[in-house]
């Protein structure tokens, strides 16, 4: 009899909470959000569970689906009441800087007069700029940029409204154009920002490198990354348009150009001994006239030159043109751990040098799964001088009509 009488005693006090309680609750706006988890979470059981338990009872299909429809709303509800528990929306103060607080992978935000914008705080959890040369209203200073109709119109711009490592990003709409006409053009010299280009194939971002043979991106800070941008040398000689002065830059899906025959790019990405652990994955470097129909051909020096940098990853790129030193040159300076995977290289230089990978000794690491051609090259094994980097799988033709052999001795 106790047993029946508490039965009842429970079923009398979910009625009440629930269809009694729960409309002046609504009435007079009370937000639950705001007594202690436990009172909410029994709320949300007892209602929830309510609408579950007449469904299961076996009752006719259009009132089991009203049921359902009730459960929906309770979990609505739910949502609602769990605001501050991992899903409200992280506000921003003025100026852009963000206020502490637990994020979800996924999160809303939105600065002040800015485009809201759902970001990944796994990818960038900062502030959001956006920089776009065709924009109607822009400007290169603060009060510029948060929103793309009214964007900041260069890029080092940009950079000058970050805040070092806390995850912001700039991105650079589609079509945007831009001159790098001096040394520190653009200036890296906030860190730990990501700069990224919108839009596809030629429609991307372009920045070409000309008037002066030391124009060039100056990157002086750490943990920059760059990607989806086209870059174009167009002057004879172009020095080192990419100049790494800091440790962990990253650069992927990035292409570069000469725009025309006569222009050309001694060194592209110039690392020295303060830049650890560089990474350029998935970029291509097209810098060979020699297959087009144009009458001549200048010749580049060497793609990416390693000067102590340690770590250094290269990996899924395509070269292309007629370097005269080689594509990857370590001939100065010892670095050690390099990896340099899946690359194709196209050197149509005649000469007998090591047209794609050279390094000074005591350099280590791996050299893996490259292939490629290198013009007139007599012998096969000097494409490649790997120092003390293993060798796996490196395959390279001198005649465009062989398939090509491996370079290096095969293991026993």
């Amino acid at each position: 009899m106790s047993r029946i009488i508490k039965s009842l005693g429970i079923i009398l006090l979910t009625w009440l909470v629930l269809d009694v309680l729960d409309y002046p609750r609504r009435w007079l706006n009370l937000n639950l959000g705001r007594y202690p988890m436990r009172f909410k979470l029994l709320w949300i059981r007892l209602f929830v569970n309510r609408e579950g338990y007449t469904y299961q009872r076996g009752l006719p299909e259009s009132i089991a689906q009203a049921r359902l429809i009730k459960r929906a709303d309770a979990l609505n509800r739910l949502a609602v009441l769990m605001r501050g528990k991992g899903f409200r929306p992280v506000p921003a103060l003025a100026g852009g800087a963000t206020i502490a607080g637990s994020r979800s992978g996924l999160f809303w935000k939105q600065t002040p007069g800015s485009l809201p914008i759902i970001q990944d705080a796994k990818v960038f959890a900062g502030n959001v700029f956006f920089v776009d040369a065709s924009t109607a209203v822009g400007g290169t200073t603060a009060g510029f940029g948060n929103h793309p109709d009214k964007a900041l119109t260069t890029w080092d711009s940009a950079v000058a409204l970050c805040t070092a490592n806390q995850g912001d990003a700039v991105f650079i709409l589609a079509g945007h154009t831009e001159n790098i006409t001096a040394a520190g053009g653009v200036t890296l010299d906030v860190a730990g920002i990501s700069f990224i280009g919108l839009g596809h194939g030629n429609a991307r971002p372009t920045f070409t490198f000309q008037t002066a043979v030391g124009a060039d991106i100056e990157v002086d800070s750490a943990n920059e990354y760059i990607a989806n941008m086209r870059f174009i040398g167009n002057i004879a000689a172009l020095a080192a348009p990419i100049d790494v002065d800091a440790a962990a830059f990253t650069m992927e899906d990035c292409d570069w150009y000469v725009a025309t025959a006569t222009t050309d790019i001694d060194i592209t990405i110039l690392t020295d001994a303060n830049a650890d652990d560089p990474v350029i994955r998935r970029c291509r470097f097209w810098y060979d006239y020699s297959r087009a129909a144009t009458a001549v051909t200048a010749a580049s020096t060497e793609v990416i030159r390693l000067v102590g940098a340690e770590r250094a990853i290269i990996e899924d790129c395509y070269f292309s043109g007629n370097f005269s030193t080689s594509i990857i040159n370590g001939l100065t300076t010892l670095s050690g751990d390099i990896s340099i995977s899946r690359n194709y290289f196209y050197n149509d230089q005649t000469a007998d040098v090591a047209g794609w990978v050279d390094l000074i000794a005591g350099c280590t690491g791996v050299i893996c799964y490259n292939s490629g051609f290198h013009g007139f090259v007599t012998n096969i094994a000097t494409v490649i001088d790997p120092s003390s980097c293993a060798m796996i799988e490196n395959y390279v033709s001198n005649v465009v009509t062989e398939a090509g052999g491996i370079i290096g001795t095969r293991s026993t």
